[in-house]
């Protein structure tokens, strides 16, 4: 499939017809002309000419497809498991240093918690777009604000917990 506009400047024994034809945008420039500056607020100009909008730019719109999504939860998948073992490592930590293990368990739990919010709000918000909406970043910060004051209470607890009012084990 030819363009009709096209004529060939070769006669067509010596090079074989092409279907591929780039011809430059029709909102282009002429070669000797240059492009007028943009004013504030509105379009941004190319070299040449063509006028890029801010709300055509990836992860802009606000909204989250259905392959972000899915992108998106196995994102989540792998570092869940991921802070899943550093929640063990931390209440493994914490027993080592002579705290409960329930005492322990809570602290990794809470870190858990608040790994995975801090996780998502990155995940979800970078592949979405979901930073500028309100309805989504709000309760996530409250949760991840909550989840921090919780664990660093929870830890502290808990590395004090055996310390305090006990007498050393005996070797």
């Amino acid at each position: 499939m030819t363009d009709p506009s096209h004529t060939p400047t070769a006669p067509a024994t010596t090079a074989p017809p092409s279907d591929f034809n780039l011809r430059p945008p029709a909102d282009a420039l002429p070669a000797n002309a240059t492009p007028a500056p943009s004013a504030p607020g509105t379009a941004l100009q190319t070299g040449t000419g063509t006028p890029i909008n801010a709300s055509s730019l990836p992860g802009e719109d606000g909204h989250l497809s259905s392959t972000d999504a899915v992108i998106g939860a196995a994102i989540m998948l792998a570092l869940a498991v991921a802070i899943f073992f550093i929640r063990g490592a931390v209440r493994t930590h914490l027993i080592a240093h002579r705290a409960s293990p329930s005492a322990a368990g809570n602290a990794g739990w809470a870190l858990f918690a608040l790994l995975l919010s801090v996780s998502v709000l990155i995940v979800f918000g970078l592949l979405g777009g979901l930073w500028s909406i309100l309805g989504f970043t709000i309760p996530l910060a409250v949760l991840i604000v909550v989840t921090a004051i919780l664990f660093t209470l929870l830890y502290r607890t808990a590395a004090q917990g055996r310390a305090r009012g006990r007498r050393p084990a005996r070797r």
